[in-house]
């Protein structure tokens, strides 16, 4: 809809929580990333993330479980910060299902030790995610743009940032 120029955007704060887009699980990724990325500029509302905690059982991919628990320790709850990364670390990508985040099970494996990684976060279990790229790298012939996305940033991850980066693009 097309504003007047005397009508002012009005913003719900509940909107996200009845956005018909994303129902169900995939609304708890598109939330549980938007956390993150408020995290990182320390404007995540605590209050939001630890209700997302409380929801994490309708979490579809461990993904989405590493990006809470990073805004969370973000923010400063550690112990919940600590129960969702440990969740998300265990939890396979439910399949099988279009979640609305064009993902894959490569994808999330990747983003999730690249995310840790950055973090400087240590968990058990976070060495398997490897394991799991892996697999999944044998099972594939062609991999989309966010998993050739993922698998740069879980090579620069796990290569520990040894000298500068180089390319050749010809």
């Amino acid at each position: 809809p097309t504003l007047k120029p005397d009508e002012k955007l009005k913003w719900d704060p509940e909107a996200v929580w009845r956005d018909r887009r994303y129902g169900g699980s995939g609304r708890f990724g598109v939330l549980a990333y938007g956390g993150y990325v408020l995290a990182r500029e320390s404007k995540a509302p605590l209050a939001t993330l630890r209700q997302l905690h409380d929801s994490r059982a309708l979490a579809y991919s461990g993904l989405s479980l590493v990006q809470l628990g990073l805004a969370l320790k973000l923010m400063g709850d550690d112990p919940r910060a600590n129960v969702a990364i440990a969740e998300g670390v265990k939890k396979p990508r439910s399949d099988g299902y279009w979640w609305g985040d064009y993902g894959s099970t490569l994808r999330d494996a990747a983003l999730s030790y690249a995310l840790l990684d950055r973090a400087k976060v240590e968990v058990e279990g976070k060495e398997n995610l490897i394991a799991t790229v892996s697999a999944e790298l044998e099972s594939h012939k062609y991999y989309s743009t966010q998993e050739k996305m993922a698998l740069f940033l879980v090579g620069r991850a796990v290569a520990g940032g040894s000298g500068p980066w180089v390319a050749d693009l010809t």
